[in-house]
C-alpha cells in the first residue's frame, strides 16, 4: 500500500522519525518519500502535519491571514494559569514568548520590528566586518600544534553569540550563561515535550533573565552607541517599546547567537571540504563565498524542519483538510530538494541561482538576523580556505540529538 495525502503509515513500514541518527546524518531519503508519496503527511508523535513540497511550503510561510506563528493557538498548547503555582522558570518564560515577536499582534510585531530593523539591514551588518573578522581571528588562534581544529568546538560555537555580544555590548564573561539561555529557548518548541520535561528544558531561563535584567539597567544609567542602548532609549519614550518587548527582544538576538547561526558555519565548512573544486573555486574567487553558503543552505540545511505554523481556520491542502489550531511544519530542507523547483537539485552547485530559495524565510516572518549570519559565515569561511590552504577533513563529523536541527557535535579538520 503507498503513503497518500493525509496518512500516516504506509505498507512499506515508513515511519517518520527525526530522531534516528541516520535520519540526522542524511534526511534526504526520507523528503524525497515524502513529496513523492504523501506532500502533506500526518505524524502522529508530533500531533503535526509535515509538508515537504516547495510550494507548500512557502505559501503556508507567506499565508499570515490563515496561519500563525504564535504556538499558544495549537490546540495541545499546554494552558498557562497565572493564578497556579508553577515553576519559576515557566512563569519567566511565558513572559519572553508573550512579548516576543512570534506570539505578538500582527501591528506589535511590525512595530517591534520596524524598531530593531535598521541594525539588521545589510549596510548596517557590513560595518560589523572587522568585528567579525577579529572574533574569527582569534578564535582560529586555537589551532593545536599537531595543526588540528574542530570547527564546532574551537570557531562555530563561539563566533555568533560573540558577534551579538558585540552588538548588544554585553559583556564576554555572560557568555556561557547567554549560549545556555538561548539553547533554551530553541529547545522549548519542541511540540513533544511534556509539562515536566519543559520545566526541566527552560532551567536555564530565569538566570539568563536576571542577566538580561542586569546588562539592561547598567545600560540604561550608562547609555553607549550599541544596539542595546538605543532600544533602551525607545522603551524610555514609552510609546515604541515595552519593558517586557525590549526583554524579550534582546532574548531572541541571543538566541540567534547561540545555536541557528553556528550551524551554517559548520555545515558551510563540512560541505566545502567534501567538493574540494568548489572549496578551490573560493579561494580563487572569494566574492562567491556568500552564493556557495546560500547554496549550502539549500543543499545540506541544518533544519529538520520550518518555522512552526498554527491554523488559524479550517484550511485544505492537496485535498487534506488542516483543521482550525492544528500545528504544520513546512519542511523548508525538504522544499529547498523540490526538483520540480531546482533542476538538478541534489547536486551541490555554487553558481546556482538562489532566487527561489527561501533559507531564511519568507513574509513576515523573515529571519531578522539573515544578513547578520550571511556576514559571519561568509568571514568563517573564507579566513579559514585562505589561511588553510590544505585544510581537510580529519575524521568523521559527528551529530548530537536535537529536536529541530541536525546539531553537529564534532567537525574535526586538519589545517596544517
Amino acid at each position: 500500500m503507498s503513503l497518500h495525502s493525509g496518512s500516516s503509515s504506509t505498507g512499506d513500514g515508513f515511519v517518520f522519525n527525526p530522531d534516528d541518527m541516520g535520519y540526522t546524518a542524511d534526511p534526504y531519503p526520507t523528503y524525497r518519500h515524502l513529496r513523492e508519496e504523501a506532500p502533506v503527511y500526518w505524524w502522529p508523535e508530533g500531533r503535526s502535519w509535515l509538508l515537504s513540497r516547495y510550494h507548500d511550503v512557502v505559501a503556508v510561510m507567506r499565508d499570515a491571514a490563515r496561519f500563525t506563528t504564535n504556538i499558544a493557538e495549537w490546540e495541545y498548547a499546554p494552558p498557562y494559569d497565572p493564578n497556579r503555582k508553577l515553576a519559576p522558570q515557566v512563569v519567566e518564560y511565558h513572559r519572553l514568548v508573550t512579548a516576543g515577536l512570534l506570539q505578538l499582534p500582527p501591528a506589535d510585531h511590525q512595530r517591534v520590528r520596524k524598531l530593531v530593523s535598521p541594525a539588521f539591514t545589510p549596510r548596517a551588518i557590513e560595518r560589523m566586518r572587522v568585528d567579525v573578522q577579529a572574533i574569527v581571528d582569534q578564535l582560529l588562534a586555537a589551532v593545536r600544534e599537531d595543526g588540528r581544529l574542530d570547527v564546532v568546538t574551537d570557531v562555530a560555537e563561539h563566533l555568533p553569540i560573540r558577534a551579538i555580544s558585540r552588538m548588544l555590548d554585553i559583556p564576554d564573561r555572560y557568555e556561557a550563561s547567554f549560549r545556555r539561555f538561548g539553547t533554551a529557548l530553541v529547545d522549548s518548541l519542541n511540540p513533544r515535550l511534556g509539562p515536566d520535561e519543559l520545566a526541566e528544558t527552560l532551567a536555564p531561563i530565569p538566570e539568563g533573565v536576571a542577566l538580561l535584567h542586569e546588562v539592561i539597567e547598567e545600560r540604561r544609567h550608562h547609555p553607549g552607541g550599541d544596539l542595546l542602548s538605543n532600544l533602551i532609549h525607545a522603551e524610555e519614550e514609552g510609546q515604541k517599546l515595552s519593558r517586557d518587548e525590549l526583554v524579550s527582544l534582546v532574548a531572541a538576538l541571543v538566541t540567534a547567537g547561540s545555536e541557528t547561526t553556528v550551524h551554517l558555519v559548520c555545515f558551510g565548512t563540512y560541505q566545502l571540504l567534501r567538493h574540494p573544486e568548489a572549496a578551490e573555486a573560493l579561494r580563487r574567487d572569494p566574492s562567491l563565498t556568500r552564493n556557495a553558503l546560500e547554496e549550502t543552505l539549500r543543499y545540506d540545511n541544518f533544519g529538520k524542519s520550518g518555522v512552526l505554523r498554527v491554523a488559524l481556520e479550517d484550511v485544505e491542502i492537496r485535498g487534506t483538510l488542516i483543521r482550525k489550531r492544528q500545528l504544520v511544519m513546512p519542511l523548508l530542507p525538504s522544499a529547498m530538494r523540490d526538483p520540480e523547483v531546482f533542476p538538478d537539485a541534489d547536486t551541490f552547485d555554487i553558481r546556482r541561482d538562489h532566487s527561489m530559495t527561501v533559507n531564511f524565510g519568507s513574509g513576515a516572518h523573515f529571519c531578522l538576523g539573515a544578513a547578520l549570519a550571511r556576514l559571519e559565515g561568509e568571514v568563517a569561511v573564507n579566513t579559514m580556505l585562505s589561511r588553510y590552504p590544505r585544510m581537510r577533513l580529519a575524521g568523521e563529523v559527528r551529530y548530537a540529538p536535537h529536536a529541530f536541527i541536525r546539531k553537529m557535535s564534532t567537525l574535526p579538520v586538519q589545517v596544517a
